[in-house]
């Protein structure tokens, strides 16, 4: 049987500077894309071949269209997203940058997801979202309660822990809903990035495999840029893959792709290192420049 992957997230509209920069503060021109780490997800996963549907809200504007248009245009069907008449599509201004982009977020229509379709839970094996959705309700709640009811399916349940405080602001509530995704045992990835912002405070990759050893999930990806992945499945040791040595041209969505190349070797039948080393190559190719939609 065919596995099919849902994803439940953000649809943006990114301007990312146009040149090299660290600090947006010194950007002088924005180019203008289609993304959001759900979105860049599903777009992967498409262009592997894997059977997705992408849930999100845009707004009933030029953006939105945009966002419409471009999923079309690459043979993501749009059926699944909710265009909000009272709300902007959601922009992002993001840094150029081969190291951790900076990033401005003007939220408006991203989080108004109110109910996942039980019909989308059931055909679907894996159901995918991300810290940045769970973050802001109505999506919080519609998300959490799809997780609950597809877990209860025996559906597979991916999430991407992209914490930032800038987008949840409440740690409080983040700390609660992290706490409640691991009852669905989850496959997780975070980078060392998420980690010390979700921790506020800088960890290196020891102090990032004690906290991840105490988190309850089927499997952890630990992502650390150019020093390769950590990884390990329930109650079992860390495991680890080095990254190659390549040029990076751009950053951007390269967790994204990794998760992609990693979930769709999994919903293949792939063991947890070829999983992870596939992940790794796909995301290779993005940071290169390679691989991209």
């Amino acid at each position: 049987m065919e596995t099919k992957i849902l994803c439940i997230g953000e649809i943006l509209i990114d301007g990312i500077s146009t040149y090299k920069t660290n600090n947006l503060s010194t950007a002088k021109q924005l180019d203008i894309i289609v993304a959001g780490s759900t979105t860049n997800f599903c777009k992967f996963l498409h262009q592997l071949g894997v059977h997705t549907t992408l849930i999100g809200t845009v707004g009933n504007d030029s953006w939105g269209l945009m966002a419409i248009n471009y999923l079309n245009s690459i043979g993501l069907k749009t059926d699944s997203i909710n265009i909000e008449d009272n709300a902007n599509t959601t922009f992002i201004a993001v840094s150029l940058t081969s190291t951790t982009p900076d990033f401005i977020a003007y939220r408006s229509a991203d989080y108004l997801i109110n109910t996942i379709n039980d019909s989308l839970i059931n055909d679907s094996s894996i159901i995918h979202t991300t810290a940045f959705c769970l973050s802001k309700n109505p999506a919080q709640g519609a998300v959490l309660s799809a997780l609950e009811k597809a877990y209860t399916l025996k559906k597979v349940i991916s999430i991407d822990w992209n914490f930032s405080e800038k987008i949840w602001q409440d740690i409080g509530n983040a700390n609660f809903v992290f706490n409640q995704i691991q009852q669905y045992q989850p496959l997780l990835k975070f980078s060392l990035d998420d980690i010390s912002r979700f921790l506020r405070k800088e960890v290196d990759v020891n102090e990032a495999k004690l906290f991840l050893s105490k988190v309850s999930a089927s499997l952890i990806c630990l992502t650390c840029g150019s020093k390769g992945v950590y990884y390990k499945l329930k109650n079992e040791d860390w495991r680890y893959i080095a990254a190659p040595s390549i040029v990076v041209t751009n950053a951007t969505a390269a967790g994204d792709s990794f998760w992609a190349g990693c979930i769709s070797a999994y919903s293949n039948g792939d063991n947890i290192d070829e999983c992870v080393k596939k992940g790794i190559e796909i995301a290779s190719l993005k940071l290169q420049g390679i691989f991209a939609v």
